[in-house]
């Protein structure tokens, strides 16, 4: 939350962040964040991707992820719940 407080401190016309929705499995990250959450603090968020269990990385597996995303990105732009990572933005009012 500090590091968001800081973003819109600083920034001129807007604060943009992309980050994975919740926590990953396979991610080692500091915090999580759910996309009520940054509604709440005024950002408009779109989610990328559809969030599954992901099986061992290989060619098939990007061939997959690729085709998920492209089929199914009408959904987790607007249902970003669903989606495996998000963006967030917000236009500060000067």
């Amino acid at each position: 939350l500090e590091l968001i407080e800081e973003a819109e401190k600083v920034a001129r016309k807007q604060v943009m962040i992309g980050t994975p929705v919740g926590f990953l499995e396979l991610d080692f990250h500091s915090s999580g964040w759910q996309p009520d959450e940054l509604k709440s603090l005024g950002y408009k968020v779109s989610g990328h991707g559809l969030r599954l269990p992901t099986p061992k990385r290989n060619f098939k597996w990007l061939i997959i992820q690729i085709s998920r995303f492209s089929c199914l990105f009408p959904f987790t732009y607007r249902l970003p719940k669903l989606a495996y990572q998000m963006v967030a933005i917000k236009r500060l009012v000067q």
